[in-house]
């Protein structure tokens, strides 16, 4: 019975040995890593307090991915139903880019600010485009889909996401929210385009304006053309 137990205590010591020599093989070798990683980071980084070298590691690896995420935002505008996208949250992106790095550039991965604080404002400014729904193209797609939801809940209609996006990039739209607003001419748009429960859109609009029809021909006098029924 003793002899069992000492040949388990034995096992169970040369098991807490191994395990100890593997982790610390383990640590080495990630201690190695890291090291040959600082020595690859600029001077000017490693001459800076522990602080600013933790903001500066977190601020390369958002910056690739919000730059890449740019990147993606000028390809996928050139397809139907995004085109035009830019203007939401690329648009504040490059503005941001502009202020940190200088007229005409596009990109946020380029030498951080020195300060402490500065380098923080920037991380923040580049959290706050990948957080943005319009950085991505699901992002986008879902806000089409909403929109559709929330106008054919309320309106009877029965507008497609796809149709919602196209007029989103239309110069329709931008002539009409000039003239009436962004909800009186997605209504009347709505009713334009999708089977459409008149009574109640004209019960909206009747409070500023006589009714659908009326709306509708004072646009097309202004040169205001449908085309995705």
């Amino acid at each position: 019975m003793r002899k069992r137990q000492f040949k388990k205590q034995q096992k169970k010591l040369l098991a807490q040995q191994a395990g100890k020599s593997t982790q610390k093989i383990r640590s080495t070798d990630s201690f190695k890593r890291a090291a040959e990683q600082y020595q690859k980071l600029p001077q000017y980084v490693r001459s800076k307090g522990v602080a600013y070298l933790a903001d500066y590691i977190e601020y390369k690896k958002l910056a690739r991915k919000a730059d890449a995420r740019l990147r993606a935002i000028e390809k996928y505008s050139e397809q139907k139903y995004y085109k035009g996208i830019e203007r939401y949250a690329y648009a504040r992106a490059i503005r941001d880019v502009e202020l940190w790095s200088g007229s005409g550039k596009k990109r946020f991965d380029t030498k951080p600010p020195d300060s402490l604080q500065g380098i923080r404002a920037k991380i923040n400014d580049i959290k706050t485009f990948l957080e943005s729904p319009t950085s991505t193209k699901a992002g986008v797609t879902d806000i089409y889909k909403k929109r559709a939801d929330a106008i054919n809940e309320r309106y009877g209609t029965d507008l497609t996401w796809q149709q919602i996006a196209d007029y989103y990039t239309s110069a329709a739209h931008e002539k009409a929210a000039e003239m009436y607003g962004s909800k009186t001419e997605l209504l009347v748009f709505a009713s334009e385009v999708s089977k459409v429960d008149v009574d109640k859109i004209n019960s909206t609009l009747k409070r500023n304006y006589a009714n659908i029809e009326y709306v509708r021909e004072n646009l097309k006098k202004k040169g205001w053309k449908v085309n995705t029924r």
